[in-house]
């Protein structure tokens, strides 16, 4: 196991019933490293990003993240892991401090991180509106700061700029390349190649 790598994938495969939706993929991201999922609807990335995670176990082949072999972890949990979904859903109710707020209870972080990603991210202003008053873009960087309070070294992102306007999605992939330098390795999985290709040192290409 080589703690310079982020994610270190040998021969993974998973079978749902019948079907294969990952088959035979290996793939390592080093620590600093950004890498692009790309495929078609169904290529099984999704399935992977869950195998990465620790929500699946794969039928076959090994995974380590952050030199630690998952099928020896009883929680991945324990790994310093950030992940933001494609479609960012939180309480319509609660406001935007509180939703950071949260989280950070859960993952043990202190509330000065939280008025700092605020700040970060330019939500300090709507921090005490109902997350039902913000739009599509301030949802999706609320999101992003959510997956990074712990200061994550691996970061799991999907989709991160659908929806999003030029100049949200330039702002997404300079906090990208931020945590890039700062030894984060970094996987998006993405269908926008042509706005992500200047952000990223390597690309995963899934088919079939």
């Amino acid at each position: 196991m080589n703690p310079a790598l982020a994610v270190s994938a040998n021969h993974i495969r998973h079978q749902f019933a019948d079907f294969t939706a990952v088959n035979d993929v290996s793939f390592t991201v080093e620590r600093g490293q950004t890498m692009a999922l790309l495929g078609h609807n169904g290529a099984g990335k999704s399935t992977l990003i869950k195998i990465l995670l620790g929500l699946i176990k794969p039928t076959a082949g090994n995974v380590c993240i952050l030199g630690q072999d998952l099928s020896c972890l009883t929680r991945s949990a324990d790994l310093k892991i950030g992940y933001l979904p494609e479609s960012v859903s939180f309480y319509d109710k609660l406001t935007g401090k509180e939703i950071l707020s949260y989280f950070a209870a859960l993952k043990g972080v202190g509330q000065a991180r939280v008025s700092q990603l605020l700040e970060e991210f330019g939500l300090e202003y709507a921090q005490n509106r109902a997350l039902k008053t913000y739009s599509k873009g301030m949802k999706q960087r609320l999101g992003f700061a959510q997956a990074i309070l712990s200061e994550p070294e691996l970061l799991l992102l999907d989709e991160p700029t659908v929806g999003l306007d030029p100049v949200a999605s330039k702002f997404l992939y300079g906090k990208i390349d931020e945590l890039k330098l700062q030894g984060c390795g970094v996987i998006v999985c993405t269908h926008e190649l042509s706005l992500i290709e200047h952000n990223i040192d390597i690309a995963l290409i899934l088919a079939k």
